[in-house]
């Protein structure tokens, strides 16, 4: 008797469709660079986005006091956004594409609890992710969305303290 040769063809199927980037990926990161002054005027060079796009993402603050800046306060030792202490003031990340990816990890560093953050899906309502976030120290929020662009807004709540924000990290969570 000869010898038979059995040929296999492997095929890789994703279940349920495209699963979107991996736990752990980065959908945006932002560390503002070594930029300084108007957030309006900022460049996105300091960003990191899936896929390397930033075509689409825009920043807008709500007080014209509020500005990116060089000096450091508690946790926080580079380049940040400060929030000028006259009044509530909010700093909104519009058009950061998901790519997919179904629940997500928000961090930042914040050096005082006068926070509130907020997201919100496409055209949908905003959602709370906290109402005063933990002063110096890194925040972290695991939350699940469904969609296509993620809109960000931190509000800084209060009129008694200069607050700054930095090292903000928008990943894919753990399934």
């Amino acid at each position: 008797e000869g010898a038979e040769n059995a040929v296999f063809t492997l095929k890789q199927v994703k279940k349920g469709g495209s699963t979107g980037p991996a736990a752990g990926t980065i959908i945006w990161k932002e560390t503002w660079g070594s930029k300084t002054g108007a957030i309006s005027s900022y460049d996105f060079s300091g960003t990191s986005t899936y896929g390397n796009s930033t075509t689409g993402l825009s920043y807008s603050v709500d007080n014209n006091n509020d500005k990116l800046d060089s000096a450091t306060a508690g946790s926080i030792t580079s380049n940040n956004c400060f929030f000028y202490k006259s009044a509530e003031s909010s700093l909104t990340m519009s058009g950061i594409k998901l790519e997919g990816a179904k629940k997500l990890t928000l961090t930042f560093t914040t050096n005082g609890t006068n926070f509130a953050v907020y997201y919100k899906v496409d055209s949908g309502n905003e959602t709370c992710l906290c109402k005063s976030c933990s002063k110096g120290t890194e925040n972290s929020y695991t939350f699940e969305v469904s969609g296509d662009v993620i809109t960000l807004r931190f509000n800084k709540t209060g009129t008694s303290a200069n607050n700054r924000l930095d090292d903000i990290v928008l990943k894919v969570a753990e399934n």
